[in-house]
């Protein structure tokens, strides 16, 4: 039968704390307990903090707590803050923590409460609610000699695991009832330890045999080292990164993972980053590579998890998540490089002949001259329009009316590609009245002449333009 225990730190104030817990064993279960407790919270708060100053000098000090017990009543270790009974009301910062175990296995959970996106503060919080707490279980330890002791080297083990660089996200799972083990039976404290007698023994370890999980002592694929589930298993290392603008919160899980759990950190671990991973400038930078290492990897065991079953039942959330903005990148993606459909018209404004061919809306012209290569039409001189308006009377207001335009010729020029166009303008004005004529054909020599052409008026961006498929007429 497994016993709970919730752990809760309030802040009222940066001197001023305290720390309640609730439990669910009793007798030597419970001080077994506790120790389990402070093992698993001050790992899990030092491999979340990293390795800063402030880590590293909570780790000398749990070392010298190791070294000699009698440093748990110095109060100058304390002298940060003051432990306060509970208020009835949460302070402004708080950790609220979970652990369920029994004698051979245990989940522990961890909730930092009030510190926002940012994490502010935690460098100062987190260090210190480590000796709020080693100073509460040291009090309810007091008349426990035996468990005292173990407490303390408990304290120093971790320091030494956080040193030594072994906290890591997948250790977290078996390092902490290694720690407790090894210290209780290191300080003798295994003879007070025994179960409530109304409590169901089933085939339950003595805490004297060897932790549950001794990774060096299994074969590496008989047990996935996430679960604990005896099942085929493939290495692989996951990362998760989030950027808080000028802290970066990195987790992995590095190991011998069964299909499911590698479905679940794969998805988790990568959606998160891509969520969160960017907000930072290293982290900016990063994050693609987190990303790209965690897909290289998930890849990599595809043969595998295709032939287990299960996969496919975890992360579906994340899934979800993650072609929702994959979906989104796409379309917005698109939008940004092809804001237009195909058939809509583009052309320059610039006398400069584009790199790519320019399309214009095309008219059916009275007479369809034949496919053949760009030549010369002459200009022709006969059947001039009795009504003809110069080139600045018209503008985009115009849009939809068919129109006579004439004017003096200050520049041509013609786009590339199969379908070339010719264009012909009045005015260096880039919102000034053209023709276009896109029928593959040019006129030349006109440069510096009056010209007229009828047809319809169209507007592209705002500039207007008639499209030549009549006959272009020399002014009278």
């Amino acid at each position: 039968m497994r016993s709970r225990i919730t752990l809760e730190i309030n802040f009222y104030r940066k001197n001023e704390a305290s720390v309640s817990m609730k439990s669910t064993a009793s007798g030597g279960m419970y001080n077994y307990g506790k120790i389990l407790l402070f093992s698993s919270y001050c790992l899990r708060q030092m491999h979340n903090l990293g390795r800063i100053k402030e880590t590293s000098e909570l780790a000398s000090q749990l070392i010298q707590i190791g070294q000699n017990k009698a440093f748990l009543a110095n109060e100058i270790l304390f002298d940060h803050v003051t432990k306060i009974p509970y208020k009835g009301y949460d302070g402004k910062k708080r950790f609220i923590a979970e652990l369920e175990f029994d004698s051979n296995r245990s989940k522990f959970l961890l909730h930092p409460k009030g510190f926002g996106l940012l994490g502010e503060g935690v460098n100062y919080y987190a260090p210190l609610s480590i000796l709020l707490l080693l100073k509460h279980l040291s009090e309810s330890l007091i008349d426990s000699t035996n468990y005292l002791d173990a407490l303390a080297l408990t304290s120093e083990k971790c320091a030494q695991a956080f040193i030594e660089n072994r906290i890591t996200h997948s250790a977290q799972l078996n390092l902490p009832i290694e720690i407790t083990q090894v210290a209780i039976e290191s300080t003798s404290a295994i003879g007070q330890y025994k179960e409530p007698e109304n409590e169901e023994r089933t085939n339950i370890p003595s805490i004297t045999e060897p932790p549950i999980f001794p990774i060096d002592d299994l074969e590496p694929k008989s047990m996935c080292q996430a679960c604990g589930q005896k099942t085929p298993t493939k290495f692989v290392n996951f990362n998760q990164q989030i950027g808080a603008i000028v802290m970066r919160f990195r987790s992995r899980v590095e190991g011998n993972l069964c299909a499911v759990c590698i479905e679940k950190y794969f998805w988790e671990f990568t959606v998160k980053t891509l969520l969160f991973g960017w907000w930072g400038f290293i982290s900016f930078f990063v994050t693609p590579f987190v990303i790209l290492g965690n897909f290289g990897n998930y890849v990599g065991t595809r043969g595998f998890r295709k032939h287990t079953n299960g996969v496919g039942t975890v992360a579906t959330g994340y899934k979800t998540i993650f072609w929702g903005i994959s979906g989104f990148l796409v379309i917005f993606l698109g939008w940004i490089f092809f804001p237009q459909s195909p058939s809509q018209a583009t052309y320059s404004a610039n006398p400069i002949p584009t790199k790519r061919s320019i399309t214009l809306p095309s008219a059916t012209p009275k007479v369809i001259p034949t496919k053949r290569s760009v030549q010369n039409l002459n200009i022709s001189p006969t059947n001039t329009p009795k009504l003809c308006s110069m080139w600045y009377e018209i503008d985009a207001k115009d849009k939809g009316k068919f129109v006579c335009a004439k004017g003096t010729v200050v520049n041509t020029y013609s786009s590339s590609g199969e379908n070339p166009i010719f264009y012909i303008r009045f005015s260096e004005k880039s919102t000034a009245l053209r023709l276009v004529a896109t029928s593959g054909y040019y006129y030349p020599e006109i440069l510096g002449k009056c010209v007229m052409a009828r047809g319809k008026v169209d507007v592209f961006e705002n500039v207007p333009y008639i499209n030549v498929t009549e006959e272009l007429l020399k002014c009278p």
